[in-house]
């Protein structure tokens, strides 16, 4: 007996280290059917900044981790605050009139690491391209990145500019075709991402699976000083804004790592109305 007591305290002992070594924050989803969590804790670390935008109309637009300035907007109308997918969201109501405009400098930059951006977007329009989150102007020495709507493709969409040594950046595109041509009128969750460990770029549409395209390793991201903008591209100065969005835009963050795949679908499913809306921040 005596001997079946010592073995199980061993067996508990070792169970409680296993436990203890678990790291306090991490990623896990419960509940729920068809793969839809109920609850959802997605891991912060490494994020460079989230945007909730649940401020009121006009903003600013406070970065939810503390590390960027607050967004101000810019254009010749005043941006919306309309109900959201996640409790309010940013509403841009007039194209090439109005958008957010952020640093030039710090964690919003793409840098030749590991990065993932994610954002809901809806579209109550789609006669034009239209930008959600960038930083770039794509000329010689801006060349940055941007998620957008393109109307060529009917397609959302991730670019991604760089330098190799030449004198004119490239520029690399993915589309999302397994999301398949968006609807006016609806809420789309996009995450886009950034992989120089295996020298590719991604973009995905509610968690349909990543579209990927090469992301050559002669190519380096630029360290560039155009403004972060959400609701266009960084390309012109007030009242005009390449790509403006018309619609709505919520939640926008950037990590400093590729999310897991757990972690996109926490971020996805939670964003359903009947869920527990676990989002970084809110």
């Amino acid at each position: 007996m005596r001997k079946f007591l010592f073995i199980l305290f061993l067996l508990s002992a070792a169970a409680l280290a296993v436990v203890r070594a678990v790291p306090a924050r991490v990623v896990w989803c419960c509940g729920g059917s068809g793969g839809n969590p109920d609850f959802c804790l997605v891991n912060t670390s490494n994020i460079d900044f989230y945007f909730r935008l649940d401020d009121a109309a006009g903003g600013p637009w406070v970065d939810a981790t503390g590390q960027l300035a607050s967004l101000t907007a810019a254009g010749a109308t005043q941006i919306k605050s309309y109900l959201g997918k996640i409790t309010n969201a940013a509403g841009f109501d007039n194209a090439k009139t109005q958008y957010c405009v952020g640093p030039t400098s710090g964690s919003c930059t793409l840098s030749n690491n590991d990065t993932t951006l994610t954002c809901w977007v809806y579209l109550t329009n789609k006669t034009t391209s239209q930008a959600f989150l960038s930083k770039d102007t794509f000329s010689t020495t801006q060349s940055g990145y941007v998620i957008d709507y393109d109307t060529g493709t009917d397609r959302f969409r991730f670019r991604a500019g760089g330098t190799n040594g030449m004198s004119v950046p490239q520029t690399v595109s993915v589309t999302s075709t397994n999301g398949g041509s968006p609807s006016i009128n609806t809420w789309y969750f996009l995450c886009a991402q950034f992989c120089r460990a295996s020298n590719y770029i991604a973009i995905s549409v509610n968690d349909s699976g990543l579209d990927k395209i090469n992301y050559p390793s002669t190519i380096a991201p630029q360290v560039n000083t155009s403004t972060l903008r959400i609701g266009a591209m960084t390309t012109h100065l007030p009242p005009y804004a390449a790509e403006a969005t018309i619609g709505m835009i919520d939640e926008v963050g950037k990590w400093g790592r590729l999310l897991l795949t757990n972690e996109v679908t926490c971020l996805y499913h939670s964003g359903a109305p009947t869920k527990f809306q676990t989002y970084p921040f809110n």
